[in-house]
């Protein structure tokens, strides 16, 4: 590498000396490989998870079917919330950002924030509670100590 491109900021070396390589469009390339690179370690990571799952009945094929099947009402219903909410239940539940972070990220106070983030709850409770209270009631019939 000659003494000139080393003194070159990385995305100038990269982008070499075309004209059109902007800043920006090394930014969303540098943001966009990043994504890419978490969404290949979350991959693994759910792959790990199903490997790692013991062979008894309870997380055999049928306990897979039912954890996709549960994973598929659970995204679908939080798919229907209103956006304000969706996005607050999105940052603290799965993202596992505090209130004030997301208040910041969403520039909203955090008061607002907890009132969103409850009633999303309250709304997707809501939206799964036939799912829970058949699943439970499935349950409790089939306990084989009471037979």
């Amino acid at each position: 590498m000659s003494r000139r491109s080393a003194s070159r900021p990385s995305w100038r070396r990269r982008a070499g000396t075309e004209a059109r390589a902007h800043l920006g469009t090394y930014l969303c390339a540098a943001a966009r490989n990043q994504s890419l690179k978490r969404l290949r370690r979350v991959h693994r990571e759910v792959q790990r998870e199903i490997d790692n799952r013991s062979p008894d009945g309870a997380s055999g094929p049928l306990g897979l079917l039912l954890a996709d099947e549960e994973a598929r009402l659970v995204r679908q219903a939080v798919l229907a919330l209103a956006p304000l909410h969706r996005e607050v239940l999105i940052l603290v539940e799965y993202e596992g950002m505090a209130l004030s972070e997301v208040a910041e990220v969403v520039g909203a106070d955090v008061g607002t924030i907890k009132v969103r983030l409850h009633r999303a709850r309250q709304k997707l409770r809501r939206a799964l509670e036939p799912y829970v209270s058949r699943t439970t009631a499935v349950a409790v019939s089939e306990d084989p100590r009471k037979s």
